[in-house]
């Protein structure tokens, strides 16, 4: 039986936005502060956008797994959604934008060592947050280049957890379910001990977004229960901010309200296959594309900003789509 999830393609849509919109506030002042989510719950909206991000990814993985267990063609799949766009960006910033806005010479920028070091720590999302020689080094958010690039390994890690416990508990969904829980239960009483700050903390706060959602996908597949369970799971979490268990909390949140938008009725105009999904190239291409207008326009407010962003932005995404992550993706059916 096909499964009828409606609305993920728009969602994905307004999580990219909303990250490009969190993303002007830091970008214009320099202070992550400035975001009013940051301001009121100690996490941007940008922040809760990613968390649901994963959430999308824990109901479309499993899924797609449930329908073609190959493995091969699974990591040919996610490998062809992720990597296109982001070698493209990764290669146009550094051979395009990087020369053409930084202080150095052309001959200078090319010899400087973190040039390579940038090409390869992006393109394999191994260093994601090495800056180009002389590129943005005056502007508030300082030398920082394409700030959503980390969370991309968190993306494989999710994949990679997922592919272990699909490809050995292959007939069993329940079993799958309830190995699942426990792997849930493992990230949730880690989040007593990590710090906010550490790496494994954030893989800990996306990997119980993904597997909630991914537990709540095989249990509930009805939008008015995990509305309910959602609108129910909320009302308590409120009790929560600024407490160290809000944030894995309002993962859960987050999954079950997820998975209630998936099943929601469908928004017609924006389900529509023709339109594309355009929510990755707006991740990918944004952030360099917005440290640019500051660089260019220093004194520009917020909103201004984030419009800017927007309509420079968009026929990216739109190009990247149609041009290049489409054709990659129907290269592996």
């Amino acid at each position: 039986m096909r499964e009828n999830l409606n609305n993920l393609k728009p969602l994905r849509l307004i999580c990219a936005l909303s990250v490009v919109f969190a993303h002007s506030f830091s970008v214009v002042s320099g202070n992550y502060l400035d975001e009013p989510f940051q301001k009121s719950t100690g996490y941007s909206i940008g922040d809760y956008a990613v968390i649901v991000f994963f959430a999308i990814s824990g109901i479309v993985i499993p899924l797609s797994l449930e329908r073609n267990p190959d493995m091969l063609r699974f990591w040919a799949r996610r490998m062809l959604r992720i990597f296109p766009a982001l070698i493209v960006c990764v290669a146009a910033v550094a051979f395009v934008l990087g020369p053409a806005v930084s202080t150095l010479s052309v001959d200078a920028y090319f010899a400087d060592p973190r040039f390579v070091k940038y090409l390869f720590g992006a393109s394999s999302l191994l260093a994601t947050s090495q800056g180009l020689p002389g590129v943005y080094e005056t502007l508030p958010d300082a030398e920082q280049v394409n700030v959503p690039l980390w969370t991309l390994k968190y993306e494989i890690l999710a994949y990679f957890f997922a592919a272990i416990i699909f490809g050995t508990i292959r007939a069993d969904p329940m079993k799958r379910l309830i190995f699942m829980a426990l792997l849930l239960m493992v990230f949730l009483s880690n989040f007593i001990w990590l710090e906010v700050s550490s790496k494994l903390f954030n893989a800990q706060v996306f990997l119980t977004s993904f597997f909630g959602a991914a537990i709540f996908y095989g249990l509930i597949k009805k939008c008015r229960t995990a509305t309910l369970g959602a609108i129910l799971s909320g009302l308590f979490v409120i009790l929560l901010i600024g407490t160290p268990a809000w944030l894995p909390a309002i993962s859960i949140v987050l999954a079950l309200a997820t998975l209630a938008i998936a099943y929601a009725p469908p928004i017609p105009v924006l389900t529509n296959d023709r339109f594309g999904d355009y929510s990755y190239g707006l991740y990918v291409f944004a952030y360099p594309i917005q440290q640019l207008i500051v660089l260019m326009y220093p004194q520009i407010g917020v909103l201004f900003h984030f419009t800017a962003s927007l309509l420079i932005c968009v026929p990216l995404a739109y190009c990247s789509w149609h041009s290049l992550e489409s054709r990659a993706a129907s290269l592996v059916r």
